[in-house]
């Protein structure tokens, strides 16, 4: 029984260590695997294997607040408009109806926090919504 416990103990420790390595919540990790991305999309020599799973978890962390993004906006629409048609939201979105590359968010979110070390503490969607209000203002 003991060794159970053991084992138990050392198994919940690895898997919060190597998730915490594999994960986004704050924005200095954000910076990072972003980095890594800028470095792929720019050829970049001597990308590693590293380079391509930390950028792969930023462009898919960049995506997902995007959609969180484009569903919310159509929810709301919903909510104003009853007769809401699906097809003016066919387009990806990201912010304020603007239609924006994933390569020029990873430049803007690695500039942003680069020029912004303070963002680095912050959560991660404080730093991605601190870029689009940055560089993708809505007028």
């Amino acid at each position: 029984m003991k060794y159970f416990f053991v084992l138990l103990l050392a198994v919940l420790v690895f898997q919060n260590v190597h998730a915490s390595k594999y994960s986004i919540t704050k924005g200095q990790e954000l910076f990072e695997k972003c980095r890594a991305a800028e470095r792929i999309i720019d050829n970049e020599k001597n990308i590693t294997a590293s380079d391509i799973s930390f950028g792969s978890i930023c462009t898919s962390y960049i995506t997902g607040f995007g959609d969180g993004s484009y569903m919310t906006s159509f929810l709301n629409s919903l909510k104003i408009e009853k007769n809401a048609n699906f097809k003016k939201y066919k387009k990806y979105r990201l912010y304020c109806g603007k239609n924006i590359t994933l390569r020029d968010m990873v430049h803007a979110i690695v500039a942003h926090i680069r020029n912004n070390p303070k963002l680095r503490k912050e959560s991660a969607r404080i730093a991605i919504t601190s870029t689009l209000k940055k560089y993708y203002p809505c007028k």
